[in-house]
């Protein structure tokens, strides 16, 4: 899914449930500039 930086802030509570599910890619001026992922699928080690 991939959505803009102000509809993320608009509809935060949403996409925070969405992204336990699949990723969500944040775009900013017509660029990917992050991903959303939940820790589960995320390779990085939470500490």
């Amino acid at each position: 899914m991939i959505i803009t930086a102000e509809e993320l802030e608009r509809n935060l509570d949403f996409y925070l449930d969405v992204a336990s599910k699949k990723d969500i890619f944040i775009m900013v001026e017509d660029q990917i500039t992050a991903r959303l992922t939940s820790p589960e699928d995320s390779q990085d080690t939470i500490q």
